[in-house]
């Protein structure tokens, strides 16, 4: 009995971080309440293979669409929610975010990074 709840739980770890490669499909699903609901299984296929520091801003909205948010006092960083939660009995939510930053002249990508504000 004791092998099985070990199982199980091993089981449910595994479950909770499936990670799955990067689609455009997959980074634009929404589904009402959760709009980023794809986005966390995909961010590091994303980062790992398709995301690159150098690649033109054009390519990149062309891969993942506009930015969520864009930077208000830096106005050369994108932010793309992947994960959105909210921690018990409160209602400001926690985001978690990639940040694109690139050159002055928005030409071509100069960083890449999770964030969590």
């Amino acid at each position: 009995m004791k092998n099985f709840i070990t199982i199980l739980l091993f089981a449910v770890i595994i479950g909770c971080s499936k990670k799955e490669p990067f689609t455009k499909e997959m980074w634009k699903i929404t589904n009402g309440d959760t709009p980023y609901q794809n986005r966390e299984q995909v961010i590091d296929d994303l980062i790992d293979n398709h995301l690159k520091v150098g690649m033109k801003v054009s390519e990149l909205v062309n891969l993942i669409g506009k930015p969520d948010q864009i930077g208000s006092f830096e106005p050369n960083k994108y932010y793309y929610i992947y994960k959105e939660e909210y921690p018990f009995m409160d209602i400001d939510p926690i985001l978690y975010k990639l940040e694109i930053s690139f050159s002055e002249d928005s030409i071509t990508v100069t960083g890449i990074k999770k964030i969590e504000r």
